[in-house]
């Protein structure tokens, strides 16, 4: 639904192990650009992995655990503050 898999840093401080967990998330059906960026686990205040968060001007919602993206843009319409986890959902429920 056009998201974006963040990572907080490199596995091991290595390239190698990167492109080796790159190589088994998309064996694992991850079809989402992969970034490198520790900012936004701050930013998110995300302590612990894996989270969901949805993004709009200046609020966001997320969810911890695992759970699949539908369980958590469902959550996140009931309770959340974004208006975005609607349209996400929308948009996840038009591709199934």
């Amino acid at each position: 639904v056009g998201g974006v898999f963040v990572l907080r840093g490199l596995p091991n401080q290595s390239f190698q192990a990167l492109a080796s967990q790159i190589s088994k998330l998309k064996e694992q059906g991850v079809n989402a650009p992969i970034q490198l960026d520790p900012k936004s686990f701050l930013k998110f205040e995300i302590d612990r992995v894996p989270a969901i968060v949805a993004v709009e001007e200046h609020a966001f919602d997320k969810v911890l655990g695992h759970v699949s993206l539908k369980f958590a843009l469902e959550k996140m319409m009931e309770h959340g503050e974004t208006k975005i986890a609607k349209t996400l959902y929308q948009s996840l429920r038009d591709q199934i």
